[in-house]
């Protein structure tokens, strides 16, 4: 029997498909018909879309007792990208910068498009994005920090979500 989940701000299908036991968000994807039609990109749901969940089908695998066998679970791969404009629109280009998910911290510096993209798990909820605006003598005292909710922007398609990428931090000198 198929249950339907209702999405809640924060939800992307990786997040959905773990809580209800799939070790692919792209399962729930290809049985989601519905919401396909409606949303683009399966990791930007909008709070009330609606995603019918299958039932879990059990994969059983005949192997002799006396020998060794590996088995290997397929995992998603999947990418936060973050693409950073100034007031004008224009890009943020090579600036340095410190990705902090969880107890991880990954540097590097926006290509010509402003943009960073760092594989993530399904588990990662929250991230800090701090941007070194300035020379090495001046990068502490001008550090802009983002805190990061992964997955917490509505669909760009959406009034929500283009308001969700028009509103912008401001900065704090330190």
């Amino acid at each position: 029997m198929t249950k339907v989940h209702l999405v809640s701000q924060g939800e992307t299908l990786s997040t959905i498909a773990r809580l209800y036991g799939f070790s692919q968000w792209e399962t729930l994807w290809s049985e989601n018909a519905k919401l396909r039609e409606r949303r683009s990109n399966p990791h930007l749901l909008l709070p009330g879309d609606e995603v019918e969940i299958p039932e879990r089908t059990v994969r059983s695998e005949t192997a002799g007792t006396e020998l060794k066998h590996l088995f290997r679970a397929k995992s998603s791969d999947l990418e936060l990208e973050i693409i950073l404009k100034d007031l004008a629109g224009e890009a943020v280009a090579d600036v340095a910068y410190v990705l902090e998910i969880g107890e991880h911290s990954y540097e590097g510096r926006t290509d010509n498009e402003g943009s960073i993209s760092q594989p993530v798990t399904d588990a990662d909820a929250t991230a800090t994005l701090i941007l070194k605006l300035g020379g090495a003598d001046e990068a502490k005292k001008n550090e802009l920090r983002i805190p990061l909710e992964i997955g917490s922007l509505d669909p760009v398609d959406t009034l929500s979500g283009f308001d969700q990428r028009r509103d912008r931090p401001q900065r704090r000198d330190q």
